[in-house]
């Protein structure tokens, strides 16, 4: 993995900087990320579909965060904003995943004979992305009478150490870290005991595997950098799985649901993409189940059971 992707998100490759400004930098680039990709979305065309992918990503990495440094900030404003940008990632919900439903169904070669049904059920898909929209414009409202960027400032005026501190004074980096980054380590090592044969399995294994990567990218600068590079494009292999498989599990919901009170061509539609995305499903996730009892799936559990007993050639430079 390049390194540039490792830096991007890790504000210092120190490990005796001070855990507070650690966490201060991170946080501020990341709530930093959320505002701006919260203003695009909010303002840009719709068939801009980008600005409402990364705000639901730069939320779940500024979530991240917030609770990987909850004992360095103050309880109440931590929730109140933990609460804030949860209803912004819900709210954006619905827009996201009509936007992908309708790249999906756009890109698919249907029989020419379903064609007209095809082109009628995107139409159907553009107006409920339009009235997806207003839960972002309520958000947008709010912004107006309430700015976000004066709330994550007062969040991270507050922020300082809590806990005893060392002959130093504050921990360092390279000290606090490691503590820090177990926890999410064994949550999914403890998601990652699965055979695969339940999608709800898979969906706690993503989730899971998307918390330790943004943990990742917050404390690679504690680990040795060819450590870090490796655990990070693992995860991202192994997202990039188990996100084909959610995608196709979403898309027989979706299909299911769009296809109540159909008739006609639109009935044979929903039953045809229905039929080809089951298929499509069962070959995805065969596809998950090679990777991860392949040599990258136990490379990546080995790397991480190796982060847990904090072996000093991963966690230090």
């Amino acid at each position: 993995m390049p390194m540039q992707a490792i830096t991007q998100w890790t504000v210092t490759d120190s490990p005796g900087t001070s855990i507070e400004w650690i966490a201060v930098e991170a946080l501020r680039r990341r709530l930093r990320s959320v505002r701006r990709y919260f203003d695009r979305a909010c303002r840009e065309d719709q068939e801009q579909t980008e600005p409402i992918h990364q705000l639901r990503v730069s939320i779940r990495r500024a979530l991240a965060g917030i609770v990987m440094f909850k004992d360095l900030l103050p309880r109440r404003r931590r929730k109140r904003l933990k609460r804030r940008l949860r209803a912004i990632r819900m709210a954006a919900g619905p827009a996201r995943d009509l936007d992908v439903a309708i790249e999906r169904l756009g890109k698919i070669d249907v029989p020419p004979d379903l064609a007209p049904a095809r082109a009628a059920a995107l139409e159907r898909l553009a107006g409920l992305r339009s009235a997806a929209q207003q839960g972002l414009e309520e958000m947008a409202r709010q912004e107006k009478a309430k700015p976000l960027k004066g709330q994550c400032r007062k969040l991270l005026r507050r922020l300082h150490w809590r806990g005893p501190t060392c002959r130093r004074g504050v921990p360092t980096y390279g000290e606090d870290g490691p503590r820090r980054l177990r926890p999410v380590v064994e949550e999914f090592l403890a998601a990652a005991r699965t055979d695969g044969s339940e999608l709800a399995q898979l969906h706690a294994l993503r989730i899971a595997g998307k918390r330790l990567r943004y943990a990742v990218e917050i404390l690679s600068g504690a680990m040795c950098e060819e450590s870090a590079a490796a655990v990070l494009g693992l995860l991202n292999e192994l997202q990039d799985c188990l996100g084909r498989v959610n995608d196709h599990a979403v898309a027989d919901v979706n299909y299911t649901e769009w296809a109540r009170g159909a008739t006609g061509q639109a009935a044979e539609l929903w039953d045809w993409l229905t039929r080809r995305n089951a298929e499509e499903l069962d070959f995805v996730r065969q596809e998950f189940h090679d990777w991860w009892t392949g040599e990258h799936g136990r490379e990546l559990r080995a790397s991480l059971a190796a982060l847990v007993h904090e072996r000093p050639a991963v966690l230090s430079h």
